[in-house]
């Protein structure tokens, strides 16, 4: 440690007459030796930072890519109900898109469903199964 500054801590600087009238010294004060070594840490990690992101490659597009139409899962429906003596009634529909043409204006889905009667005076009912399709135009916005 040959710099001046750390090699001059706590040495004399001049002597002074105090208000009792003695003569004191004062010695110059200097920063504990952690305090170096904490700033030159802070210094070399700072460093390091800068260097890493300056190393790291920026892509060149930093735009976002369009957000695609969101593709819904089959559509369900359901219900059932009752009163009390009556029995139990449900049902439960679906529908889904299957096919649809480029421009958006044609559309084909199938559909589907089931339902039944549990309980009551007349016990349960046969099942009823529903199947189909449907097709769709839209017509264009003039």
């Amino acid at each position: 440690m040959g710099d001046s500054f750390w090699h001059n801590c706590n040495r004399p600087i001049k002597e002074h007459p105090s208000r009792s009238g003695a003569i004191s010294q004062r010695s110059q004060a200097c920063p504990p030796r952690s305090a170096k070594m904490q700033s030159t840490t802070i210094f070399g990690l700072l460093f390091c930072v800068i260097a890493a992101s300056m190393a790291h490659p920026m892509p060149d597009d930093m735009t976002m890519k369009p957000t695609p139409p969101p593709k819904y899962p089959l559509n369900l429906e359901g219900g059932g109900g009752g009163q009390r003596g009556d029995g139990f009634g449900f049902g439960i529909r679906g529908h889904e898109n299957v096919w649809t043409s480029d421009n958006g204006r044609h559309e084909i889905g199938l559909n589907g469903g089931y339902g039944q009667h549990l309980g009551g005076p007349y016990g349960n009912s046969p099942p009823q199964w529903n199947v189909g399709t449907t097709y769709t135009y839209r017509f264009p916005n003039f």
